[in-house]
């Protein structure tokens, strides 16, 4: 294999690092978002929260989930890769 190629793999490694590191960061900020959220609804209410208002607040932070990794997938790096 040529320096060349070398080169190549090894960014296209490091780009792939890069966005694994950004999902990692996505996914533990949604994850504190989801258990704020769900913490503060129960302060609010005073009461304890149905299972179907979990399961929509849950829904919701899948949905937001993906459309972050979308967007991920949607930026346009530089270089050759």
């Amino acid at each position: 294999m040529t320096k060349e190629n070398n080169h190549k793999y090894v960014e296209i490694f490091e780009k792939i690092d890069t966005l694994e590191e950004a999902l990692c960061d996505m996914q533990d900020s949604l994850q504190i978002l989801k258990d704020t959220l769900l913490d503060s609804y129960d302060k609010v209410m005073g009461e304890e929260v149905c299972a179907d208002e979990i399961d929509a607040a849950k829904a919701i932070y899948d949905v937001i989930g993906e459309i972050c990794v979308e967007s991920l997938l949607d930026v346009d790096f530089k270089g050759e890769a």
